[in-house]
């Protein structure tokens, strides 16, 4: 019998894990890792490096939290791994909502050496942060990129290339009025957007 094949089901190698196999771990995450990334690049629009990020993660909550996986509930396994993928991703949205309510006056964001946008935070970089960082980046793209044009140049005059109200007044040949109501409703759309991006 190969090495794979000596679990017969996935409740055998939950049971086995819990009980201090850790063979059975490494049967399960060999098993459905491919199924938990498909799904997390799904939700996160096909991006394959934060999609890779999140599958690590979910299954290392599932090693710390596998007893909660009841094996009496009628639950696949592979159902319960993209919940906590599904709950990952969920939980990085509200942090950047919670971030752009608390500072919305104030919204900070930047262009990497890279050309990686980015929202200044603390610059402690923990594992964590790091993920979060890259779920914001990703979040960040997206939604703008959702808005209509002029909301989508004015952001990205204003934040990603750091242009002054004056300067974008140049570049949209509007006066300097209209300019900060145009850039005060893209951010208004910007907020909206993200709180409004599927979380419900």
């Amino acid at each position: 019998m190969k090495k794979n094949d000596k679990f017969n089901t996935d409740i055998e190698a939950v049971k086995a894990f819990t009980d201090g196999d850790e063979s059975a771990f490494n049967y399960l995450y060999n098993k459905h890792y491919t199924y938990v990334y498909d799904f997390a690049s799904k939700r996160l629009n096909y991006n394959k490096c934060l999609a890779g990020d999140i599958s690590s993660q979910t299954f290392v909550n599932f090693y710390r939290y596998a007893g909660r996986f009841n094996i009496h509930y009628n639950i696949k396994l592979g159902s319960f791994l993209c919940e906590i993928a599904n709950n990952l991703i969920i939980d990085n949205y509200r942090k950047l909502q919670r971030r752009v309510e608390a500072k919305s006056h104030s919204l900070s964001i930047h262009q990497s050496d890279s050309g990686e946008l980015l929202i200044s935070d603390n610059p402690y970089q923990s594992p964590e942060n790091i993920l979060n960082r890259k779920m914001t980046n990703t979040i960040l793209y997206t939604q703008i990129d959702k808005l209509d044009a002029m909301s989508n140049k004015i952001l990205i005059y204003f934040y990603k290339d750091e242009l002054s109200y004056l300067e974008i007044c140049s570049k949209l040949d509007l006066p300097l009025h209209l300019v900060k109501t145009k850039l005060f409703r893209a951010k208004k759309k910007l907020r909206s957007s993200l709180i409004n991006s599927g979380l419900r």
